[in-house]
């Protein structure tokens, strides 16, 4: 493994196909090149091409071998580092994000560092540091957005205002209905109160056929004179049972107080249709700010996931939530070619 200088940049980086600081691909000198054991030479060429070939887990097992002969190799320690983070390259490392703070072999590696690799190294890990900040803010910053594309500052600013006209109004059907209420029960009793008259009246006229009936029965004959009486009180007794079922049927009917009473029960089932309305529309209203509550929560969840990620060094999922405009633009701000990163990360490959 050597380490090249960038005469684009004047950046170190070990050997590869582009500076991952300027994207220059053609331009570098030579530095130093790593000492490797006599007895692992094979087996370090091997590490490198089971990295740059994804194998990860074979890698690590065979690094324990080469640390055995090379146990203060700055090289060996960075090597294990892309394998156990299953990157081919350091920009990759440097887009999946790693602790640059408490990482053993990466402080194994700076240990152990030349001069010219402790630069390479320390470079990293300021660019994940400053990466990491701005994916935190970013984070922020997107979970305000999302936040104001839903219906949360409309509710806040007028949910009180709202909530107190729709109370408002429904404390005004409900009195009104209660006034209605009231109205129909003093109707009911004047119309109880004048139907109890008529009734008297029949029941008047029932006791009068009543005695009639039992005086004949006393009788063992009756004369002309007396059959007329009888009669005549039958007569009038039926006519005024007919006058008083006329007059019931009637006011039934057609008194004031019957067209009254129909039309205040129109009036109050027109008025519990009006209150149910305003309570289904109350629901529909509580309904929405439900469902915004509910996506609101949603996007604390997971806002407040990827800032956990952040926090811990791994961006691997950062692209799911910011987007891969906003994620290459942090890179690209913090010098990492997004298109050396799309490419499989040619750059810093040893």
């Amino acid at each position: 493994m050597k380490i090249v200088k960038c005469l684009k940049c004047g950046r170190y980086i070990y050997k590869a196909d582009r500076c991952f600081y300027c994207g220059n691909d053609e331009q570098f000198n030579e530095i130093e090149a790593t000492q490797i054991h006599e007895n692992v030479e094979k087996e370090c060429e091997r590490l490198e091409e089971m990295i740059k070939n994804n194998q990860f887990n074979e890698a690590l097992s065979l690094s324990y071998t080469i640390i055995e002969w090379m146990p203060r190799s700055s090289m060996i320690y960075w090597l294990r580092l892309l394998a156990k983070k299953e990157c081919t390259s350091t920009a990759e490392l440097i887009e999946k994000g790693f602790d640059c703070e408490n990482d053993a072999d990466f402080y194994n590696a700076i240990k152990f560092a030349t001069e010219a690799e402790r630069e390479i190294y320390l470079d990293v890990k300021k660019m994940v540091l400053n990466i990491r900040k701005a994916f935190k803010e970013e984070i922020q910053k997107h979970e305000y957005v999302c936040k104001r594309e839903t219906n949360i500052l409309h509710i806040c600013f007028n949910m009180r205002n709202e909530m107190e006209t729709q109370k408002q109004k429904l404390f005004s059907l409900w009195s009104e209905l209660e006034k209605i209420e009231y109205d129909l029960r003093a109707q009911e009793l004047d119309c109880h109160l004048v139907e109890k008259e008529y009734m008297k009246s029949i029941e008047a006229v029932v006791s009068i056929t009543t005695s009639i009936k039992a005086e004949v029965y006393r009788m063992e004959e009756c004369d002309d004179e007396e059959f007329y009486k009888y009669r005549m009180k039958i007569g009038d007794a039926l006519q005024q049972a007919e006058v008083a079922k006329n007059t019931l049927d009637n006011m039934r009917k057609q008194h004031p107080w019957a067209v009254t009473y129909e039309e205040l029960v129109k009036k109050r089932d027109r008025q519990v249709e009006l209150i149910e309305k305003e309570e289904n529309s109350l629901k529909v209203y509580e309904t929405g700010i439900q469902r915004t509550l509910d996506e609101i929560a949603t996007i604390e969840i997971n806002h407040r996931k990827a800032l956990q990620a952040v926090e811990n060094y791994d961006f691997s999922e950062i692209k799911q939530l910011l987007g891969n405009q906003t994620v290459e633009k942090i890179l690209e701000t913090n010098r990492i070619k997004t298109e050396d990163i799309l490419e499989k990360k040619t750059d810093m490959r040893f």
